[in-house]
């Protein structure tokens, strides 16, 4: 944490002041954080005393949550024993801040039937669900429409479209780009279709005659795609692009790949904070809301629509839950933490965040 605040503030200090940031001062402060000295009597420093126990909050935030998600699912609204709906249903879906309330809704839990998910408090469940919501609400759920799924990963989207007879075509980063570095993508040529495939979905077969895959960096889009499709996709992505403003334009350049009237559904990461203040030019950027509004302007000035915003945050008890690192793909040498924990609201880099779903129609 203590390398976080000094990266902070080398990036803000002046190069001159920067660089009087010693390794001996770099030393000195992680020392503050032991919590004992050699002989093994506690230290008492005021710095100490202010963050020694950090990791003990962060553990009980987990345990709470943990119990608190278990007695949500005891309800019945969500989690394991929760109904699935026989058949979807139109609610009027807008662009959107996810909300409690969505995971515990019957448009929810049918999707997450069709995916052959349990449906639980999960920001990456309810993107995968708002973008199948919006196409069906479009009625694009048809055989033979035309799809274009960005920075696929292994999300299991491709599968399900397909699945419904659809043209499925999955894009993502070169397997060899450097920044695919940390991500799983370590498939090449038509064997990056293997971590796509979800056979509880779709046989294989009937997935390779529906599907293909081609590599493609969201910031620079080939033209060749412009006009193609029915829909585009992309499920909390575009917030890695680099820059706020690389979101942003990447988002024009995705409707330019639809046909007349076609629908683009994105997810991003929004930031709660409520000041000005947002993360930006970073490998994780938080858009805030009038980055959202401006999209917007721009949008409709080239004739294109985003579907209007609904920045209601709910006030539900996970609306206002703000989970903290570390996250499920990140240990602690220490503490065991409890799984299961919900992940509607989360901190990143100490901004409370949370997804919102993009619908975006396109000019006809």
């Amino acid at each position: 944490m203590l390398d976080r605040v000094f990266d902070w503030l080398a990036r803000r200090l002046s190069k001159r002041v920067a660089q009087e940031i010693t390794p001996e001062m770099m030393a000195q402060v992680h020392g503050l954080v032991r919590r004992t000295h050699e002989n093994g009597t506690p230290v008492t420093n005021a710095m100490t005393e202010l963050l020694r126990d950090v990791a003990v909050l962060r553990w009980s935030t987990k345990v709470l949550a943990a119990k608190l998600t278990t007695d949500l699912y005891t309800r019945g609204k969500a989690g394991p024993a929760a109904p699935i709906p026989a058949a979807p249903v139109h609610v009027g879906l807008r662009s959107k801040v996810c909300n409690q309330s969505d995971f515990e809704s019957d448009w929810f839990r049918y999707w997450c039937g069709q995916l052959k998910e349990t449906p639980t408090y999960s920001r990456t469940l309810w993107e995968w669900v708002f973008v199948l919501q919006a196409l069906f609400e479009a009625d694009l759920l048809q055989p033979g429409r035309r799809g274009l799924g960005f920075a696929v990963g292994t999300e299991p989207l491709s599968s399900y479209l397909a699945s419904r007879r659809l043209e499925i075509l999955a894009t993502d980063l070169d397997s060899s780009d450097a920044r695919m570095a940390g991500w799983q993508s370590t498939w090449s040529g038509e064997q990056r279709l293997d971590p796509l495939l979800k056979p509880e979905l779709i046989g294989t077969d009937e997935f390779r005659a529906r599907c293909r895959f081609r590599p493609i960096d969201m910031n620079d889009v080939p033209t060749d795609l412009h006009g193609q499709f029915d829909f585009c996709w992309s499920v909390c992505s575009f917030e890695h692009l680099g820059a706020i403003e690389k979101g942003l334009a990447f988002i024009e350049t995705s409707v330019r790949c639809l046909k007349p009237g076609g629908v683009a559904v994105h997810s991003t990461e929004l930031c709660l904070d409520g000041s000005d203040e947002t993360i930006d030019n970073w490998p994780t950027v938080l858009f805030r809301r009038k980055d959202i509004e401006r999209l917007g302007e721009r949008l409709a000035a080239a004739g294109h629509q985003l579907v209007p915003v609904d920045f209601q945050t709910g006030q539900d008890f996970l609306d206002l839950f703000i989970d903290v690192p570390p996250y499920p793909w990140q240990q602690h040498v220490r503490l065991s933490y409890p799984p299961k924990a919900p992940s509607i609201r989360v901190s990143i880099d100490g901004f409370a965040s949370t997804s919102i779903g993009l619908i975006v129609k396109a000019a006809t």
